[in-house]
């Protein structure tokens, strides 16, 4: 795992995931929601898109097939170096005890919590390193 310093920063929204992104309908996408949007690694929005899609087979909204075509576009889309695939797995751990969390405090959805600790450092589709 890379355990250098981060060197390549860039804007990041910090809580990126599927809810946020709006699809014109023409090619073009929009986000919403950029009040913690800062300069970080590219890791931590692509780790956190990537757990959602985990989330949200969990769910029951999207079938395994339909996530991992969705977690492979995303990751061909974003076109992650080395150093960016060896830091997803931290970034993924982070985001899924994070919702975790969320969702032991949301009625209705804390089964969902004991999956997310289930799977807290679990490769990230491949991306481990």
């Amino acid at each position: 795992m890379d355990r250098e310093p981060a060197t390549d920063l860039a804007l990041a929204h910090r809580d990126c995931y599927d809810k946020q992104l709006l699809d014109a309908g023409d090619g073009r996408c929009g986000m919403v929601d950029l009040d913690t949007l800062t300069l970080a690694e590219r890791s931590l929005d692509l780790a956190n898109v990537l757990v959602h899609l985990e989330l949200r087979v969990a769910q029951d909204v999207l079938d395994s097939e339909s996530a991992r075509d969705a977690a492979a576009a995303l990751v061909a889309g974003y076109r992650p170096d080395a150093a960016v695939r060896g830091r997803v797995p931290a970034y993924a751990t982070a985001s899924r005890l994070r919702l975790a969390c969320l969702y032991a405090l949301r009625p209705g959805r804390r089964h969902l919590t004991s999956g997310l600790l289930d799977r807290a450092a679990a490769p990230s589709w491949g991306l481990d390193g």
